[in-house]
């Protein structure tokens, strides 16, 4: 009881304190999201995933499956998930474009370096794809309401950042690669 009344405080500290702060700051992570890290496509999932977790943690839809009690999302939870995606969105990418770099630098020509890069990358990213997973699970799973809203979001948008993921890569190869059709 004591660390639900201080826990509403500090929710009511923070939305006096910060009025209108966390929306330009949630407009302003959105669009770089949109603007870097994929397109409107995944600021628009990082938004679907907001709505997963205010429907299922405030609005207790689906409570009587998950157990869950209707309360106010965490009010710190939208930016940190914003952080989050940005930072998932933008690792694929440096995996894949450190490689294809590295390649380059050897000497390997374009075409080459981003074929090879493709091939040697998959494996580390398919490895952190099922970390992450492992990861979101044990979030879901845990005791904490806070740590559950961000597993059940970061496990929507991951959804989406592996996805735009598997069609970039399949669209390099595609290009990269006409003969192999």
């Amino acid at each position: 009881q004591n660390l639900e009344q201080a826990r509403e405080r500090l929710a009511d500290a923070i939305r006096s304190a910060l009025a209108w702060t966390p929306w330009p700051a949630t407009v302003l992570a959105v669009t770089a999201i949109a603007l870097y890290a994929g397109g409107v496509r995944l600021a628009l999932f990082t938004a679907v995933a907001l709505g997963v977790v205010v429907a299922l943690f405030q609005w207790g839809w689906l409570s009587s499956l998950t157990g869950v009690q209707p309360a106010p999302i965490e009010p710190w939870a939208p930016m940190m998930l914003l952080a989050i995606v940005f930072g998932m969105s933008m690792d694929y990418e440096v995996f894949l474009l450190s490689r294809i770099v590295e390649l380059h630098d050897q000497g390997h020509d374009t075409r080459e370096a981003v074929t090879l890069g493709l091939q040697r990358s998959g494996r580390i990213i398919t490895s952190a794809a099922l970390i992450m997973i492992v990861v979101f699970g044990g979030f879901i799973s845990g005791e904490l309401l806070a740590i559950k809203e961000i597993g059940v979001a970061l496990g929507v948008s991951w959804r989406t950042v592996h996805r735009d993921w598997v069609k970039a890569r399949g669209w390099l190869a595609l290009k990269l690669q006409p003969q192999a059709i």
